[in-house]
């Protein structure tokens, strides 16, 4: 499912088409990321580092940050008019980055397994079904852009369905 919440819709229309065409790409970084650059040579720089799961300075990536890079390695940007150093090109690898987010297993933060209790599990169990004590709340990875903004994604999971609800953003 493609969500928006750095409003890159509101960009130019090709964003849009690019990002409903790639939003698949990022579920399937995770699997390819290791041959990723046999099939794109030609991709940003240091791309293969950052597949590698290393930043130009050998800082360790999170899983979301090197998913952006497997994705934006299978993608000619160049022939879309979208540069590196463009505004574009920051809001498509913070979207990139939020999909892959999405996709992440997770980080119990509140609920079972946590330090914190879960204290809205009774509303959210009373909507979307199931045991409160089911129910955490859970965070992805961190992720970096390159205009310095760090997010990371958090959810509500029913551990024993696996259901997801109440995605958001949180800078």
């Amino acid at each position: 499912m493609y969500s928006d919440p750095f409003g890159l819709c509101e960009k130019p229309e090709i964003i849009c088409r690019l990002m409903n065409t790639v939003s698949s790409v990022v579920g399937e970084a995770f699997s390819r990321i290791g041959s990723v650059f046999e099939h794109a040579p030609d991709v940003v720089s240091q791309g293969s580092q950052a597949i590698a799961g290393r930043d130009f300075q050998g800082n360790q990536l999170s899983m979301s940050e090197r998913a952006v890079a497997g994705a934006l390695a299978t993608i000619d940007l160049a022939t879309l008019g979208i540069h590196p150093s463009s505004t574009e090109y920051v809001g498509l690898t913070k979207q990139l980055a939020s999909q892959a987010q999405m996709a992440e297993v997770g980080t119990v933060i509140a609920g079972q397994g946590a330090r914190r209790a879960f204290r809205d599990a009774g509303r959210v169990a009373a909507q979307y079904g199931g045991e409160a004590a089911d129910w955490v709340k859970m965070r992805s990875s961190s992720f970096r852009a390159a205009d310095g903004m760090r997010f990371e994604t958090h959810w509500l999971q029913n551990l024993r369905t696996g259901v997801r609800e109440e995605f958001k953003t949180v800078l």
